[in-house]
């Protein structure tokens, strides 16, 4: 893996950038938002159409390796596919001083995550939320695209109403046939890699085996569970 350019440094990593960064010389970013594993997510303006957007930066040792800014511009290319009121929108992708980024949907900040924390949710209130996101999952898979990640985080709350985010390990090319079954001469996250959030993770993929429609259901059936009983069903951090 090769150094980040000096370049990143100054542009990225200095105190103060945020509110002064022009990303592709567009988006002026604004507080962090939060950090994934490979990304950090900032609030910023589209300062050519004069409105807020949330942008998704790679970090720079992840950048530096070809494999990883793949599966990222890998990324933004399955979220643009997307055009579904419960799918939060991607509307633009770049990279700038070397670092790809992807411009999204700027959502209110409520998670699903943040509703569960408090405890039990209203089953009337979850069960309407979980429709929400099944027809999200259901125009993705329909389109060929398996999220992977589904999680009480990855679902954003505007006025009760939900989105689904982060299509960020999403695999381009491992459609899903109407039966769940892989398609074994489709392109895969690399062999080895296992990728998710364990406590959402269907068996299968925690064996290592490729992901299916029904692993996205699975972490569905998870994110119901932790939402009417206020635990998941089991826990474990790897």
């Amino acid at each position: 893996m090769c150094m980040a350019p000096p370049e990143w440094v100054e542009r990225w990593d200095m105190p103060g950038a945020a509110g002064t960064t022009l990303v592709g010389g567009r988006y002026q970013l604004g507080a962090l938002l939060g950090q994934g594993g490979m990304a950090d997510v900032y609030d910023a303006l589209d300062v050519k159409l004069q409105r807020p957007v949330a942008v998704k930066i790679l970090r720079p040792g992840f950048a530096a390796d070809e494999g990883l800014r793949r599966r990222f511009e890998r990324e933004g290319r399955a979220a643009a596919r997307l055009n579904h009121p419960r799918v939060v929108a991607v509307y633009d992708t770049g990279e700038d001083a070397g670092r790809p980024y992807l411009v999204m949907e700027r959502m209110p900040g409520e998670t699903l995550a943040d509703r569960m924390a408090a405890g039990p949710l209203d089953q009337a209130w979850l069960r309407r939320v979980v429709g929400q996101v099944l027809s999200a999952l259901a125009a993705a898979h329909g389109a060929g695209i398996l999220h992977r990640d589904v999680k009480p985080g990855n679902v954003l709350l505007d006025h009760g109403e939900a989105k689904v985010a982060d299509f960020g390990i999403a695999a381009m090319g491992e459609p899903s046939r109407t039966d769940g079954s892989h398609d074994a001469s489709a392109a895969h996250t690399e062999v080895g890699m296992v990728i998710g959030t364990p406590s959402y993770m269907a068996p299968e993929r925690i064996e290592g085996r490729p992901a299916t429609v029904q692993s996205d259901v699975y972490a569905v059936g998870v994110l119901l569970y932790e939402g009417l009983t206020g635990r998941k069903p089991y826990l474990g951090a790897t």
